[in-house]
């Protein structure tokens, strides 16, 4: 899965790496195509689409929403109808900005490149864009050129996680370099074989930044091994503004605003 790409690949392919510590300027991954990046490709739609979301973040605002209903019933029933309405409003902003933060962000693996949709904006990265990954403070995905782009789906795991695997990395210190022993002790998972498997299958899962980068590693090689000539003047990275989440912030602030001056 992380080996070395076939005979006929090698003249146009780099492996990508992964970096745990910033470093003083962006990997730009050696090849032909443009931003200094590996060439870019079209696919023809042979791999599964694997879906990033953070379940603790989405556990918690199941929490904070069940939360805030359960205010407003209280003030509601203590203090009449017009105090229920204005702690609707203002639950409703919390819970609003809380599913901002926590529900939306995702990651889509697919043939066609890399989505990372954050709460604000949604990025399209096609594979031969993405230059080197960065997980010391959260993901952060390094384009060809030095553009980085940070993705809220796969969050730093806490300190507790950090250190237990920070000590099974130290405990299997005598397995072999390159082993997939001491590579999962370094905190680099293996990619679960499905998920870069051919086939048209659709998964989820729940992955901290170590491992989102693992599975971003091997399924982009994976596609890249598959490649097919991209025409020319087809995008690397596109973006655009979740016009959904500013719809729902604007009426949330609208919402509380008419009810503050009730």
């Amino acid at each position: 899965m992380f080996g070395a790409v076939s005979a006929g690949s090698a003249g146009l392919l780099m492996p990508i790496h992964r970096l745990a510590e910033p470093c003083p300027g962006p990997a730009v991954v050696a090849g032909p195509g443009r931003c200094g990046g590996l060439r870019a490709v079209r696919h023809n739609g042979d791999v599964p689409t694997v879906v990033v979301r953070s379940l603790p973040a989405r556990a918690g605002t199941v929490i904070v929403a069940v939360s805030a209903v359960i205010v407003v019933g209280a003030v509601t029933l203590s203090d009449g109808p017009a105090y229920g309405l204005r702690a609707a409003a203002w639950s409703a902003l919390v819970t609003g900005v809380v599913w901002l933060l926590w529900w939306v962000p995702e990651l889509v693996l697919d043939a066609d490149g890399l989505t990372v949709r954050n709460a604000w904006r949604s990025h399209v990265i096609r594979w031969g864009a993405v230059a080197s990954l960065r997980t010391r403070w959260g993901l952060e995905v390094v384009i060809g050129a030095g553009r980085i782009v940070r993705a809220s789906a796969a969050p730093r795991p806490g300190g507790v996680r950090t250190s237990l695997r920070e000590r099974r990395r130290i405990r299997g210190g005598r397995a072999g370099p390159g082993s997939r022993a001491s590579h999962a002790d370094a905190g680099l998972h293996p990619v679960r074989e499905e998920y870069v498997t051919p086939g048209n299958g659709h998964y989820r899962a729940s992955l901290d930044c170590g491992s989102a980068a693992d599975l971003i590693e091997g399924y982009a090689r994976a596609v890249l091994e598959r490649r097919e000539p991209l025409e020319t003047g087809t995008p690397e990275v596109s973006s655009r503004l979740n016009t959904g989440a500013v719809v729902v912030a604007g009426g949330l602030l609208a919402a509380v605003g008419a009810v503050s001056l009730l």
